[in-house]
């Protein structure tokens, strides 16, 4: 597959993702009561799926360039050491968003106070994403002035 094409698969995902992500915020951060716990339990569980589908797609084609990116960032051993530490982190990532999933599918309504704590769990969650994905970017910006030979 030609760098654009995935480019392209990369960025649709990424927008995907970002939505998914914005309504887990919103959702997340609802009241809850018990009147509405069921509903925000039943949303909470709709959206971290869909959150997990899609940031497992997402690194599933992020490393199908792994060996052409890895080529490209040869002159600069640094680089490849930041790839091996941020896909650890990832796989760290996906471990614990597939732990928040089995989680959210045993959620009891009833008790409001695990529905606040994993509430907490899941928004904490999103900051470390966040960090990673941070922290990724300035890893594909740091290769992308190594390819075109500049510094800035």
């Amino acid at each position: 597959m030609n760098r654009h094409a995935l480019a392209e698969r990369i960025r649709i995902e990424s927008q995907i993702l970002a939505f998914v992500r914005e309504a887990m915020i919103v959702a997340l951060q609802a009241p809850i009561t018990t009147k509405v716990a069921p509903q925000w339990a039943e949303r909470s569980r709709f959206l971290i799926d869909s959150f997990e589908r899609h940031v497992s797609r997402l690194f599933r084609i992020k490393w199908e360039v792994d060996d052409q990116f890895l080529i490209s960032t040869t002159e600069n051993p640094g680089l490849i050491d930041d790839l091996v530490q941020l896909e650890a982190q990832e796989r760290e990532l996906s471990l614990e968003l597939r732990d928040l999933g089995l989680e959210a599918r045993g959620l009891a309504p009833d008790n409001v106070a695990n529905l606040y704590a994993y509430r907490q769990r899941a928004l904490g969650f999103l900051e470390r994403f966040d960090e990673i994905r941070l922290r990724e970017c300035k890893i594909w910006l740091d290769a992308f002035e190594i390819e075109i030979g500049g510094e800035g």
